[in-house]
């Protein structure tokens, strides 16, 4: 009988339902009896209506999770806006007194940024037909660098002294004032937050000819770091 029955508890259910009339016509002939046919007759009707039942409730919980869930969304909402007031009463004050009585912990003072990073990575482009370079780099700035600007200063000569050119907020910048003929220059770059300096990073750029007769830049391995 277990490979007539189907796998499935509905399919069970459904295949008993087809042959309950032919069952209960025929239950003598069939080898069986009227009393034990009408008593499983009575087992698949059961099974149906529990089977209903099942898909009843089932809608009506995932109906109540959805209710459940905009209820919530609709709660924090009405919570963030009195919050919202709290803060408005706080700031308002200049006290903390609006906190205390609502039972919210006042905002946390923001700590001091912390230092940006060293730049690295250094890479530098020539701009044909401009004699502009573009130079790159990277920088991992703790926490985020957000505020994070880039002071950029160049020298022409080895024992030159360096003199500041720009700041710029990408890290990138085109220097277009490079001097004619220059063969070696170095630059000097440091990441600034605020009144917040990191450690200045120095590299430098070398200009030779290409196989093409093309001017190229290298930049020297091993940049320098200064303080």
């Amino acid at each position: 009988m277990g490979s007539v029955l189907p796998n499935g508890k509905i399919e069970k259910v459904q295949w008993c339902e087809t042959h309950k009339d032919a069952w209960q016509t025929n239950s003598v002939g069939m080898g069986s009896s009227a009393a034990t046919v009408t008593a499983w007759a009575a087992k698949v009707v059961a099974a149906r209506a529990k089977f209903e039942n099942q898909k009843m409730l089932q809608q009506a919980a995932q109906m109540a999770t959805i209710e459940f869930h905009d209820s919530v969304a609709d709660l924090s909402r009405s919570t963030s806006d009195i919050i919202k007031q709290v803060k408005t009463k706080a700031s308002i004050d200049g006290t903390n007194d609006a906190y205390t009585l609502a039972q919210v912990p006042p905002p946390a003072t923001p700590g001091p940024a912390p230092i940006p990073g060293t730049p690295f990575a250094f890479k530098a482009e020539l701009i044909p037909g401009e004699g502009a370079l573009t130079l790159t780099w990277k920088c991992t700035n703790a926490g985020n660098a957000h505020g994070v600007t880039y002071q950029i200063s160049r020298r022409t000569s080895p024992m030159g002294e360096f003199q500041y050119i720009a700041t710029v907020g990408p890290k990138t910048f085109s220097d277009a004032t490079l001097p004619a003929g220059s063969s070696q220059v170095t630059y000097k770059i440091v990441a600034i937050r605020s009144t917040a300096r990191g450690n200045a990073a120095e590299f430098t750029v070398n200009f030779g000819v290409g196989t093409g007769g093309e001017v190229v830049a290298t930049v020297t391995p091993a940049p320098k770091l200064a303080a």
